[in-house]
């Protein structure tokens, strides 16, 4: 189905692929919300989106210090509550 987001509208895809090809769906998307996790992170960081938007949490993992390696240029950080 389609979800009206303000101005954007939001495609929900479940053609019950197998993960690589769900990844690699994800991989060819216009812009990212991605979560906390390495399968949403590679897919943004591998895309040749050139204005891509990458919007993440701005928690990754409570109490790493390492996360904030995790962050690339152009990703948005959304804050989050722990």
């Amino acid at each position: 189905f389609i979800l009206s987001f303000l101005q954007y509208n939001i495609k929900y895809v479940d053609l019950g692929n197998s993960d690589y090809e769900d990844w690699q769906l994800m991989r060819s998307c216009k812009h990212f919300i991605i979560s906390n996790s390495t399968y949403s992170w590679w897919a943004a960081h591998l895309s040749r989106g050139k204005d891509k938007v990458v919007i993440a949490p701005d928690i990754w993992s409570i109490g790493s210090p390492q996360s904030e390696g995790l962050y690339l240029p152009e990703f948005m950080r959304l804050k989050v509550q722990n």
